[in-house]
C-alpha cells in the first residue's frame, strides 16, 4: 500500500508541474508570442478523450471561414495526462490565408484539470502556420497536461 501511495503521490506531483508548466503557453493570454488582432476563423469542436501516459480521443467541429461553415473531424494523440473527459470547445484560428491550409496535422501543448467539471487550454500550429487556441469546458475526471498531434479532416 506505501508503495502504491508513493507512486501516486509522484505522478500526481508531475503532474501539477507539467500543468504549471504548459499552462503558461496553452492559453492564448498568457502566450507572449500570441498573434495580434482578429482571428483568420473561429471553431467550435464536441470531443472526448481518454488518457493514462499516452492519450487518445477525437471528435467533430464546426470551423467558421469568410462567413462560412465546414465541418471538420479531428482524431488526437499525445503524451501525458490520465483520466477521461468529453470536452465542448471553442477556439479562435490565426494565419489562415486559404481553406485548403486548414486540413493537416497540428501539434502542440494542452493543458488541464477535469474533476467533475474543469476546463483545459490547448496551442495548437501546423506545417502552414496555422496557429489554433483552444479553450475547452471538460467534464470527467482527468487531468490532461502534455504534448499532442492533432489530425484534422474535413467531413
Amino acid at each position: 500500500m506505501k508503495k502504491l501511495m508513493k507512486i501516486a503521490y509522484r505522478t500526481t506531483l508531475c503532474g501539477a508541474s507539467i500543468l504549471a508548466l504548459s499552462s503558461c503557453t496553452t492559453k492564448q493570454s498568457r502566450d507572449k508570442n500570441a498573434p495580434v488582432g482578429p482571428p483568420s476563423a473561429t471553431l467550435t469542436f464536441k470531443g472526448k478523450s481518454a488518457a493514462y501516459w499516452l492519450s487518445g480521443g477525437g471528435g467533430d467541429g464546426t470551423l467558421v471561414y469568410n462567413g462560412e461553415s465546414h465541418r471538420f473531424s479531428a482524431r488526437v494523440v499525445g503524451l501525458g495526462g490520465s483520466g477521461a473527459h468529453s470536452l465542448s470547445s471553442v477556439g479562435k484560428v490565426y494565419n489562415l490565408s486559404s481553406l485548403a491550409d486548414f486540413p493537416g496535422t497540428y501539434e502542440g501543448l494542452r493543458s488541464g484539470l477535469t474533476l467533475f467539471r474543469g476546463k483545459q487550454y490547448a496551442k495548437l500550429t501546423n506545417d502552414k502556420g496555422v496557429i489554433i487556441y483552444v479553450e475547452s469546458k471538460t467534464s470527467g475526471l482527468a487531468s490532461s497536461s502534455g504534448i499532442i498531434r492533432v489530425a484534422v479532416d474535413f467531413n
